[in-house]
């Protein structure tokens, strides 16, 4: 709900959305912008890597790893992304795009697979969906297994 709402106070053509555990890097914006250059209808992924500190426990070491080879998966060259591979803690689309296919489904009351059921959506509605390996936020994931679970 509060990313609709955020989508539906936009003033500009693009939408960048960031968690709130993520830290952009210089050139996010720009690389995000950059890739809805031209007129292809696309929803675009950024990289999201997962901090790995001294003091990192097992499981955001694990889940680190996990998502690094997420990441060179979806940065191979020619890698055609599906809804699954997209995730919106680093995501931009069109404003007008996300509205025309109704935004986050409000129905989701917890955490999980949001993105995945939008990306359909888009996918269904003819958005390509893209990477960005520029468009890049380191994430502080915090989350222990027991959370996660």
């Amino acid at each position: 709900m509060a990313c609709n709402s955020g989508i539906r106070a936009a003033a500009g053509a693009i939408v960048v959305l960031l968690d709130d555990d993520m830290e952009a890097l210089p050139g996010f914006l720009a690389a995000h912008s950059h890739a809805h250059d031209g007129p292809a209808q696309r929803a675009v992924v950024g990289a999201a890597p997962i901090v790995v500190g001294p003091d990192s426990p097992p499981f955001v070491r694990y889940m680190a790893d996990g998502f690094r080879k997420r990441l060179e998966r979806l940065a191979q060259p020619g890698y055609q992304l599906r809804f699954r591979d997209a995730y919106t803690g680093n995501f931009s689309a069109r404003r007008d795009t996300l509205l025309a296919v109704g935004g986050f489904d409000e129905t989701f009351r917890v955490y999980g697979h949001e993105d995945y059921e939008l990306a359909l959506r888009l996918q269904e509605a003819g958005v390509e969906l893209a990477y960005r390996a520029d468009a890049c936020a380191y994430q502080h994931y915090e989350k222990s297994f027991a959370a996660f679970a």
